[in-house]
This record gives structure tokens, C-alpha cells and sequence, in this order.
């Protein structure tokens, strides 16, 4: 064993600290965010999700879906555009 030396912590070497995240003075885990993912849900909560992750997640079905919701005007106004070129 070896002392972290970012937060004093005893860690095995050439691993990251379990405690802070930190490996040879960069931040490898984020801690808090390992925690708050391993953390009891509750029922009829598939996920947690941290700041991001959510977006990312929808953004990444659309995509793979190949259908992007729009809103309305929107839909018209891309319509007319395409109606004058």
C-alpha cells in the first residue's frame, strides 16, 4: 500500500484512489457521480441520471432512430422555405 498523495487516503498501487479518484495527480473517477449511479432506486426508476446524461441519452436514440420531434411552426416555416427555393 501507498498514501494517496491528494487526499492522504491509503490506496493499492497503480490504482486510482478509491476515495478521491485521482491517479498520479489527475482526476480519473469522478467519486460522487460513481456513488450517486451505484445508489438505491426507487420504484419504477430504471436510472439515475447526472447532469448530461439524460440529453446525451435521448440525443443518441433520435439519432439511431433517424426521427427528430419538431415543433409545428417550425415545420411550416422549413416548408415555406423549401417551397420558395
Amino acid at each position: 500500500l501507498s498514501i494517496c498523495p491528494n487526499c492522504k487516503s491509503p490506496v493499492s498501487r497503480h490504482t486510482v484512489c478509491k476515495n478521491c479518484g485521482e491517479y498520479r495527480g489527475r482526476k480519473i473517477v469522478n467519486v460522487s457521480a460513481a456513488i450517486e449511479k451505484k445508489a438505491k432506486k426507487l420504484k419504477g426508476v430504471k436510472e439515475i441520471y447526472l447532469p448530461g446524461e439524460r440529453g446525451n441519452s435521448l440525443a443518441a436514440k433520435r439519432l439511431k432512430s433517424g426521427y427528430i420531434e419538431v415543433e409545428n411552426n417550425l415545420y411550416h416555416a422549413l416548408e415555406t422555405v423549401v417551397a420558395n427555393a
